[in-house]
């Protein structure tokens, strides 16, 4: 689960780096597009946004401020001297979160064994796990980024958007907006009552996508099978999977999240994972490269290549 989490995040990340690499993607964090300043940055693995010559060992996608920074691990945002062992993006504002584990946002003391990216704002929160925003005491057993704003919701599984009492067992990020919703799984947008048994995030239009899977964005009543977070505008794409961004009836085979932007392309039917294939030899670029080279075909994981130089660039989206 955590792996298809993190997967599912990674190639959101990509996406949103190119399309949105000013939009802001989580609460006072903004993706910036960063050209490395050095060329000791080569080697920087995965989106590393390098800003100091010194950054060139960190490790994924981490924004280094500071020499001392430079062993900081996974997109640690470290802004103190003693935040250099922070692990995975913590946000350390404190001498005392130096422990704070995978993206905790420790704003108290108590909280430095907090774990993973929770919001503690109470003493007592000290045990809540996951990314919890706790804003009642009686929370404090809440699990995964649960968003309690009732004593009730205490038990309420993953990023949980209680509204009311009737929602207490909705189970992961469900956004209940209607009593019947709440067997709904999986941060489903339930906006129709047929929806109840929606899974996993989906956007329903429609009565008919009841049995649409895994976020799909729903605008056509024939695209109820459409898998992934597909994005279907039209009828013939309702086998496109894993969000796939399908402009022309040629892309119905391209897997996860791919973008073909050219519908006179054929080629790009076999892109795979989120390549963006804009010239016909990309159709072989691998994991959302994004090919603006001829040369690029072979650039592989997200590589930003710019250069021909840059073909053999292959991993962790090297900004070159």
């Amino acid at each position: 689960m955590k792996l298809l989490h993190v997967r599912t995040q990674s190639v959101s990340l990509r996406i949103r780096l190119h399309y949105e690499r000013t939009q802001s993607v989580s609460p006072g964090i903004r993706l910036h597009y960063v050209t490395p300043r050095y060329p000791e940055c080569v080697t920087a693995h995965t989106t590393a946004l390098c800003k100091d010559h010194e950054c060139v060992t960190a490790h994924e996608a981490a924004l280094c401020k500071d020499q001392e920074y430079v062993t900081a691990h996974e997109a640690a945002l470290c802004k103190d001297l003693e935040c250099v062992t922070a692990h995975e993006a913590a946000l350390c504002k404190d001498p005392e979160c130096v422990t704070a584990h995978e993206a905790v946002l420790c704003k108290d003391p108590q909280c430095v064994t907090a774990h993973e990216a929770a919001l503690c704002k109470d003493p007592e929160c000290v045990t809540a796990h996951k990314a919890s925003l706790y804003k009642y005491p009686e929370c404090v057993t809440a699990h995964k980024t649960a968003l309690c704003k009732d004593p009730e919701c205490v038990t309420v599984h993953e990023t949980t958007l209680c509204k009311d009492q009737e929602y207490v067992t909705a189970h992961e990020a469900v956004l209940c907006k209607d009593p019947e919703c709440v067997t709904a799984h999986k941060a489903a947008l339930c906006k129709d009552l047929e929806c109840v048994t929606a899974h996993k995030a989906s956007l329903y239009k429609y009565p008919e996508c009841v049995t649409a899977h895994k976020t799909a964005l729903c605008k056509d009543p024939e695209c109820f099978t459409a898998h992934e977070a597909a994005l279907c505008k039209d009828p013939e794409y309702v086998t496109a999977h894993e969000a796939a961004l399908c402009k022309d009836l040629e892309c119905v085979t391209a897997h996860e999240a791919a973008l073909c932007n050219d519908p006179k392309d054929p080629e790009c039917v076999t892109a795979h994972e989120a390549a963006l294939c804009k010239y016909l030899e990309c159709v072989t670029a691998h994991e959302a490269a994004l090919c603006n080279d001829l040369e690029c075909v072979t650039a592989h994981e997200a590589a930003l290549c710019k250069d021909p130089e840059c073909v053999t660039a292959q991993h962790g989206a090297a900004l070159c």
